[in-house]
């Protein structure tokens, strides 16, 4: 479009060149600023009525504008911002003409391709991340006073290694201990819940070992949690005795990267 007023439009002395600029600057940045958060929302939202709910707000909070608009259509705002809205829907701007640069034509077209090409190749960058576990807590200090003798010695720090058991990361104790054996925190799948055993060799465990003879559990609905430290640690159940009981209010999972 070009800015090139018909005879009507200069009745209106407050259209001129610098506020149909600046009126184009606002639409590229309200366009793209809804572009991104409609990305994020929908990388970050972690259900699917959550989701659907963010984009709902989003949509309301986008169509305020077009419902001021309606208002001064219908006389709702003076009168004068009733003409001057009435105007606004039949005056128009010539478009622009590319007659000796035929590749300008397909602008629109080439910024739609742009545009698409970057959200797409932002999104599997994102997916490559996400599917390597760089967006996981990737060490964390793990508190286990009033857990008994036996497990406070693996009160420390825990690092996330490179072995996983069934697409989930596995989280090794770091800290100094007088034997052998290794406190793990892995994902057991069969019962939906993060667990914490002891083993010799934390890189061949498999489902079997993280759902067998663990000695701590989270809740039994986590499927969902993909990091040990977003549990709920209130829901986490001490198997080391005859009967599971719930963990002292000192057990805590900080991530610390």
């Amino acid at each position: 479009v070009k800015f090139r007023p018909p005879p009507a439009m200069k009745t209106f002395h407050g259209a001129t060149y610098s506020k149909w600029i600046l009126g184009n600057v606002c639409r590229f940045i309200d366009g793209t600023t809804s572009l991104l958060v409609n990305y994020l929302l929908l990388l970050t939202s972690d259900t699917i009525s959550g989701l659907m709910m963010n984009f709902v707000a989003f949509e309301f909070l986008m169509d305020i504008d077009n419902i001021a608009f309606h208002l001064a259509l219908e006389g709702y705002l003076t009168d004068s911002i009733e003409y001057m809205a009435k105007a606004a829907t039949k005056l128009t701007l010539p478009k622009k003409s590319y007659a000796k640069r035929h590749c300008c034509r397909y602008l629109d077209s080439m910024f739609l391709i742009v545009v698409y090409l970057l959200v797409v190749a932002c999104w599997i960058l994102v997916t490559m991340n996400q599917l390597r576990g760089n967006y996981l807590c990737q060490s964390f200090h793990a508190n286990f006073i009033d857990l008994g003798e036996l497990y406070t010695n693996y009160t420390g720090p825990f690092r996330r290694i490179s072995h996983t058991i069934d697409g989930r990361a596995v989280y090794i104790y770091e800290g100094i201990q007088t034997n052998s054996t290794k406190g793990v925190f892995a994902y057991c799948e069969l019962k939906s819940r993060w667990t914490f055993i002891t083993s010799d060799n934390p890189s061949r465990l498999d489902t079997d070992d993280v759902c067998t003879n663990f000695v701590l559990g989270s809740g039994d609905d986590d499927a969902m949690i993909f990091d040990p430290t977003d549990t709920e640690m209130g829901e986490w159940m001490f198997f080391g005795k005859e009967f599971p009981a719930p963990v002292p209010v000192t057990f805590e999972l900080e991530c610390k990267l």
